[in-house]
């Protein structure tokens, strides 16, 4: 039996340090690992320097095997014995693979050209594992790899492991996943600086109790009929998922019952995909070599049956293979009792707020957002579908499924009438659809097959993309949305706003500043540049900064004066933002301080001129959301007697005030590009001014207080300028030096 000894490194009263280590030590008293504590060592650079100690430690001692775990692992209770391979073991997954270009640079410019930096996947040193041999072969490469700080000693401890030309094996995910990732894991790696909101939003999402990779629910064999019997043979389509499953199996199954026939399966292996139908009890099949009668002639419809028919009648084979997408409700549309009793998952246990009706939302992600033709839905259409649902149904409560829960939690978090459900198996997503009185989808069969569930359950709504997928010819005319479903629009509304959800009031903050960011819109260093230029001119220095936007910076250390709330719209960011102080400094990220500037330089009322009478009576630009909107809010001001307008939108730091701000919001409601600024100022002004010489476009900057630029103005000579005005480094800023 193999002797394995546990390590770790600890210092500190933090509260997640606390929480994590007792984790650790309940999983070695189970499994009988011995467990060393190291304690800080001052006299080293950096704190990880200590694993030296710990390499030679586990070398002249009688263990077998070495485990690094950090002081920040959440070991779930379940966790079993690790399993040890052979040579040197660490994690390496999308998050760490990140950093390789930044690595492989460094590493290059430290150490030399080594063939071997530019094909490392990049691993993270927080859990790691080693036998003897490995150990000693490492321990010497660390002597030998002159110690380089940056990126704490993570960049060193790769080219070490390069250097030591040990074997290295890739620690599977299931033993090892940053938190970011969002899914379960024995071993759950608390992200970033501020690991107890980490930690909190992992026990909310139910990570720290589900296992990962369970076992399926039951399994059955598929029927093997007599060698004179003609039989109907499905092959999955290659890599298809498990909404896919459904509609094939369900297709075939409703073909042999309609001809009389003996139906059976086969599924290929797949590396991206597995057989899931194992949790309805139908048995995973090898895949076999004879011929298809029928091979994707097309995507949906029932026409593929009518044809699959045909050609199984006509031929004398005894296996008839067939495979195809059959993905449309008319295609076993003859036999839906039978696939609905064959799919009938129990009902799901929800907790559902009295008096409320549950709602089930799918939010398909992942694959999809680089997916030309699905990448369908937006945030506007899951806004303007809860909305279609809030019409029509009393006192909703919205459970949403998704295989991206955190951006979830950050778009529709501050609603009280939302649960997001934690990470669940693909069959549990199903199941909690299934088991809500109405459903909104994504264009995702997974989520079909929930809402049709569902929907033969208890007669609800059903709400969809009024597209499946995008235009081209790789999908033709399939859409396979009944007739009885309900379509709704994934643009934003252009002239009737939407119905604005004022959030909670959570914060109470008397001051702050609120950036809106939209993260794919960014041309150069624009919101790195003006956080610089608040931290060095604005004279309020205690006031805390949030940025609300699409994700957040890579560049930003969370914990301090700076942080980041997920806002994926402009409307959303606005109705958040406005709301997270009694008093709001609106900034963006093409505005820039030039000079020491305080609250009251901001409070005043700056406008560039008046509004022409004849400009009311023009039409709304076409296809600039923004500008329509600036006509309808001119128009609906004029309506009201205020007949002495001025342009507003000055592109300075705007000052709001939450009680006055969300009075605005719900007076006129909110849209995608809602001028906020002419909404509130035509009501809200204080020593109104117009504008002059405060602003700049451009370089050189004058006199002027502000700067502002658009895209088209951010030449090399202003980024020099900016750069040359504002070179220091913020305490929230991590030092990046590449492409900056």
């Amino acid at each position: 039996m193999i002797k394995l000894e546990v390590h770790t490194l600890r210092f500190g009263d933090a509260p997640w340090l606390i929480e994590c280590s007792e984790t650790l030590t309940q999983w070695c008293k189970t499994h009988g690992y011995e467990l060393i504590v190291w304690g800080n060592d001052p006299k080293l650079k950096t704190p990880k320097l200590i694993q030296k100690q710990m390499l030679d430690f586990f070398i002249k001692g009688g263990s077998d095997y070495m485990l690094y775990v950090d002081a920040d692992v959440f070991v779930h209770p379940d966790a079993p014995a690790f399993p040890a391979p052979t040579g040197f073991t660490l994690a390496t997954d999308r998050w760490h693979k990140t950093h390789n270009e930044h690595f492989r640079e460094w590493a290059t410019k430290n150490y030399g050209d080594n063939p071997k930096y530019g094909s490392w996947d990049y691993s993270n040193a927080g859990v790691w594992a080693t036998d003897k041999m490995s150990a000693k072969s490492f321990l010497n490469a660390m002597r030998k790899t002159k110690f380089i700080e940056f990126f704490q000693e993570q960049h060193w401890f790769n080219a070490c492991l390069i250097e030591s030309g040990v074997t290295v094996n890739r620690l599977n995910s299931a033993w090892n996943r940053y938190c970011k990732d969002w899914e379960p894991s024995y071993f759950l790696h608390l992200w970033g600086e501020n690991k107890m909101e980490s930690l909190a939003l992992c026990k909310r999402l139910g990570l720290t109790t589900q296992k990962p990779n369970p076992e399926l629910i039951h399994s059955v064999a598929a029927p093997n009929p007599s060698q004179d019997e003609k039989v109907i043979e499905l092959e999955f389509v290659s890599n298809c998922g498990l909404g896919n499953q459904m509609f094939e199996w369900a297709a075939a199954y409703s073909i042999s019952r309609s001809l009389n026939l003996a139906f059976r399966w086969t599924w290929k292996p797949s590396d991206l995909r597995e057989f899931e139908l194992g949790v309805f009890g139908f048995g995973e099949n090898p895949a076999r070599t004879e011929p298809l009668i029928m091979e994707r002639l097309g995507q949906g419809s029932r026409r593929l049956v009518d044809i699959a028919k045909k050609r199984i009648t006509e031929h004398e084979i005894p296996v008839c293979r067939i495979s195809c997408p059959f993905q449309d409700e008319q295609c076993f549309i003859d036999h839906a009792d039978d696939i609905e009793q064959m799919f009938e998952l129990p009902e799901m246990k929800l907790d559902i707020p009295e008096g409320r009706t549950p709602v089930g939302i799918q939010v398909r992600r992942g694959d999809y957002l680089k997916h030309s033709k699905l990448n369908v839905t937006t945030p506007e259409y899951f806004t303007n579908a809860m909305r279609w649902i809030s019409d029509r149904v009393e006192n909703p409560h919205f459970f949403i499924v998704s295989d991206d829960p955190s951006w979830c939690h950050s778009f529709f978090g501050y609603r009280e009438d939302v649960t997001v459900m934690p990470p669940q198996k693909l069959a549990e997503g199903i199941q909690t659809l299934a088991s809500c009185h109405h459903c909104i989808i994504s264009n995702s069969t997974f989520g079909w097959w929930g809402a049709w569930l569902g929907e033969r359950r208890y007669k609800g709504h059903v709400v969809t993309p009024e597209v499946w997928h995008h235009g081209g010819t790789s999908y033709g005319q399939w859409e396979p949305i009944p007739k009885r479903w309900n379509r709704v629009s994934i643009k934003p509304p252009r002239i009737n706003p939407s119905v604005v959800v004022i959030p909670k009031v959570m914060n109470t903050d008397k001051k702050a500043i609120v950036y809106p960011w939209k993260a794919d819109a960014e041309q150069w260093h624009e919101l790195r540049y003006s956080l610089r230029s608040v931290d060095k001119f604005f004279q309020d220095r205690d006031c805390p900064i949030y940025i609300l936007g699409t994700c957040k910076p890579g560049w930003l250390i969370e914990g301090g004066r700076v942080k980041y709330i997920g806002a994926y719209t402009y409307a959303e960011a606005l109705s958040k933002g406005v709301a997270l102080a009694e008093q709001v400094l609106w900034m963006n990220d093409d505005i820039t301080l030039l000079k020491d500037t305080t609250w009251e330089d901001c409070e005043k009322t700056l406008y560039l001129k008046d509004v022409p009478p004849e400009f009311l009576t023009r039409d709304a630009p076409q296809g600039n959301t923004w500008r329509e909107g600036v006509v309808r809010m001119l128009r609906e001001l004029a309506k009201e007697g205020i007949k002495d307008q001025k342009v507003f939108s000055t592109h300075t730091p705007y000052v709001f005030r939450r009680v006055l701000a969300l009075e605005v919001l719900r007076k006129y409601g909110v849209w995608e590009k809602f001028p906020m600024e002419l909404a509130y100022f035509h009501h809200h002004h204080a020593n109104l001014t117009q504008l002059t010489t405060e602003r700049a476009t451009g370089a050189p900057f004058g006199n002027a207080q502000f700067l502002n630029y658009a895209d088209k103005t951010l030449t090399t000579g202003l980024k020099s300028a900016v750069k040359e005005l504002l070179p220091e480094i913020p305490k929230w800023e991590m030092v990046l030096n590449y492409g900056v």
